[in-house]
């Protein structure tokens, strides 16, 4: 016998008990790190989605658009009377003359 003196022998029926608890517990832990595994996996995909939606709505913000126009400034359009001051003339209308200009054109 391999028990020391004094001490009853291991029951079968505790060996048993111990095997299958341990099985619990493997299966338990296996468990676990598959969650861990789906957990992280999940959040990749997240942030690939993420990555992906925001390269889809924004890669036109690289691109850029020059318009060449012929613009006339009118006095009628800016709103000015012949002779204007520097006052009246930074307060005239240039974003209007630049509209028509523009809806003018040809596309």
């Amino acid at each position: 016998m391999n028990s020391p003196a004094g001490s009853p022998a291991p029951r079968r029926d505790t060996i048993e008990i111990v095997r299958g608890g341990l099985k619990r517990r493997y299966r338990r832990e296996r468990r676990f790190r598959l969650y861990g595994i789906a957990s992280v996996v999940i959040a990749l995909a997240s942030l690939a989605l993420l990555f992906t939606d925001i390269v889809a709505k924004g890669w036109q913000a690289f691109e850029q658009t020059h318009l060449q126009l012929e613009v006339h400034y009118d006095p009628d359009v800016l709103g000015l009377a012949p002779g204007a001051s520097e006052d009246e003339l930074s307060a005239a209308d240039y974003e209007g003359a630049l509209r028509r200009c523009s809806r003018a054109s040809p596309r």
